[in-house]
């Protein structure tokens, strides 16, 4: 059943099948576009009608009660043949002979070979009668010749053959591997490159279009083969459709139904996946498109008073420095402005013109204006990257001059705030050096570091340690701490680090000479306390990793480090005799002038200096028979003193920080020195073994 239409035709009506109309009317547009341009076309045009309408009437005279496709076609042609109007045989300008136009031979023919556009030479268009995205490849394969299926899996395997060979490296002879971006480059630049080509190839819309896309000579006869190439080819695409529909009868057998299964599955799949990535490009031309609208008038806003937008954001617009570039940057802003509108106009007017054409909204953008938008767009946008390359480097030279001067009062200023006793010392470290008690004696070629954190023995990044690098071992760093202690003989205990030879731990009581402990040059990896660990591990195989004694040894530290240590290593200075209430003074340093030993080394740490009693026994007996100079301490120390490992509150300590430290707990450390809460005061002595 089809789909039947009366129309008027020279002041005669006809009825006629739609898809006949529809073939008609094409043909008759494209003959009034042919003789448009000549001397007397649009006569010519309406003889052409006029002898139309006589070939329907005689048909209709016939018993035709309906005009086909068949019968347009039968038409279309008799119409389309040149060598049939071209002889006259009177010398009128123009004559009706047995129902043909005629042309006098005095007169130029209406039909000449029209070389050059409109004759043989072809033009690249985009075919949309043989397309899967935009018609890009089948265009190609019409302009330089081939199958369109062979430009099709020439281009897929190009982009793949790209993206795999970028992943492999085995596309290195191309330049493209070679820029910042090499992984995708050129399936990318493929990908680009065919929606470029999408936007700025004109579509074969027209059968004038067709003609010049295959070379062919635009004249009645071709044209008229064209719309009847154009027919047979829908119909053919319509009964294929109908064959593979479900309803169709078609050959039968197990084999054929599973391939047509088969077949109908991956055509689907693929139109599915064309669609998905159509709708996609659509989506994202409509969102560039937008993007360039916004950036308009972003850049018209901003041009019509940029110093007060300016002045708003950084100090730098306010300073005479920039006051003083204006002048020189004023013409190159408003020409990148102007030129930069330019190439966002024209972007966003190309992709909404080409997604209304998609969508049969708007008439192809003819060649002539492609070529002109083309050349605006490149123009602007060369002329827009000369004005930004002329101010963009002059503007970050003044800038830049400005942030560096600033750069360096601001610096100076923290540094003057962030200087104690003539050292700056950052505010993190300088909280912690004064919360654990320590002081900075001597802090040349240091760098402004004199603490670190993130390689303590057992791993733990938080944990904050005395340290000191430098590349060229220019240091010459001493830090100290004071304790006041009575009289008894103590031993000072701490763990220590070097990667080179010089490095000192150090302890003065009251004004004797200094003892001097030289940090063994491990490094970061190993170290004394990582090596008892293993051994005590190696030997106690069957040891619980949750017990206490595993715990006391350190036995967690092994792992640190991929199980190769931090290099640290026990330090212990011992005895230390004090015989009166004085002052005790420790330390880490590598100051030659002090040590008297030359520094080799990029860097030395230190941490957990502890201070303990040593001849606890020995104080047990002077407890029993105390004497004047004893009684006092005796009396102090025997009731809390049971084994020889004592610690001394300091400021900041809590008693979480002493049992973490000796690797115990707060109940332990509770229980052992008869605590009824954690409250702990600077200076008092708490047993932890």
């Amino acid at each position: 059943m089809k789909k039947n239409i009366t129309i008027n035709l020279c002041g005669r009506l006809f009825a006629i099948d739609e898809d006949a109309y529809e073939m008609l009317s094409t043909y008759e547009q494209s003959l009034r576009n042919y003789f448009r341009t000549r001397e007397g076309g649009e006569e010519i045009a309406n003889d052409i009608e006029e002898r139309i309408a006589e070939l329907l009437d005689e048909l209709k005279a016939q018993g035709t009660e309906a005009i086909t496709i068949e019968h347009v076609t039968e038409v279309i042609h008799r119409i389309g043949k040149p060598e049939e109007m071209e002889e006259s045989p009177s010398p009128d300008s123009s004559t009706v002979w047995d129902g043909e136009v005629k042309v006098s031979d005095s007169q130029e023919s209406p039909f000449p070979n029209r070389g050059g556009a409109g004759g043989g030479a072809k033009r690249l268009y985009r075919n949309p009668n043989d397309k899967k995205l935009f018609g890009v490849l089948s265009g190609f394969a019409a302009y330089f010749g081939g199958d369109v299926l062979w430009w099709r899996l020439g281009y897929v395997a190009c982009v793949l053959l790209s993206f795999v060979g970028s992943s492999f490296n085995f596309l290195w002879f191309l330049p493209g591997q070679y820029l910042y971006f090499h992984v995708y480059f050129w399936g990318i630049a493929l990908i680009i490159a065919y929606v470029l080509l999408a936007v700025l190839m004109p579509v074969a819309e027209t059968p004038e279009d067709r003609l010049r896309m295959k070379g062919k000579e635009v004249n009645p006869q071709n044209l008229a083969e064209e719309i009847v190439e154009q027919n047979n080819t829908a119909e053919a695409s319509t009964q294929q459709y109908a064959t593979t529909t479900p309803g169709h009868k078609g050959p039968s057998g197990c084999v054929s139904s599973t391939f047509g299964c088969i077949g109908g599955f991956f055509v689907a799949l693929w139109t599915v996946v064309v669609t998905l990535f159509r709708w996609c490009l659509y989506a994202f031309g409509a969102f560039v498109a937008v993007m360039c609208l916004v950036g308009i008038v972003c850049l018209t806003a901003f041009a019509v008073n940029p110093y007060e937008l300016l002045e708003k954001g950084s100090d730098f617009f306010k300073t005479p420095e920039f006051a003083a570039l204006v002048p020189s940057l004023t013409a190159p802003f408003y020409i990148f402005v102007v030129a930069a509108v330019l190439v966002l106009a024209i972007t966003a007017y190309a992709i909404i013109h080409s997604l209304l054409n998609e969508f049969k909204q708007m008439q192809s953008m003819p060649y002539r204006q492609r070529i002109v938008l083309l050349v605006s767009w490149i123009m602007g946008l060369i002329v827009a990257g000369v004005a930004f390359g002329y101010g963009v480097p002059k503007f970050i030279e003044v800038q830049g001059k400005y942030d560096r001067e600033r750069w360096q009062e601001l610096d100076a200023q923290y540094r003057e705030e962030h200087t104690h006793d003539g050292i700056f010392v950052p505010d993190d470290e300088w909280e912690w050096l004064q919360d654990n008690g320590w002081k900075i004696l001597n802090a040349e070629g240091c760098n402004d570091r004199f603490t670190a954190h993130g390689e303590y023995m057992t791993g733990d990044y938080s944990v904050r340690y005395l340290d000191c690098w430098d590349d060229h071992h220019r240091q010459r760093y001493r830090v100290e701490r004071t304790d006041t202690l009575r009289p008894g003989t103590y031993r000072l205990t701490c763990a220590a680090r070097a990667n080179g030879t010089g490095a000192c731990v150090y302890v003065i009581v009251g004004d004797e000479k200094p003892q001097f402990i030289e940090i063994p040059a491990t490094g970061n990896e190993g170290g004394s306390i990582w090596d008892e660990a293993n051994q005590f591990v190696q030997s106690h195989p069957n040891i619980a990793p949750d017990s206490v004694e595993y715990g006391n040894k350190l036995c967690e530290l092994i792992d640190v480090n991929n199980g190769k240590g931090f290099g640290w290593n026990r330090i212990t200075i011992e005895p230390i005799h004090i015989t009166k209430p004085t002052a005790l003074r420790y330390g880490l340093t590598s100051d030659d002038a002090f040590t008297g030993k030359t520094w080799l080394g990029q860097y030395f740490s230190a941490t957990d200096f502890e201070v303990s009693l040593f001849e606890v026994a020995t104080r047990r007996r002077e407890a029993k028979n105390p004497t004047p100079q004893t009684s006092e301490v005796a009396s102090q120390d025997s009731s809390s003193v049971q084994d020889g490992r004592m610690v001394i509150v300091r400021r900041g300590e809590t008693l979480a920080t002493i049992a973490r430290r000796n690797h115990t707990t707060v109940g332990r450390l509770r229980q052992l020195n008869h605590l009824h809460n954690n409250h702990v005061r600077v200076g008092q002595r708490l047993r932890v073994r």
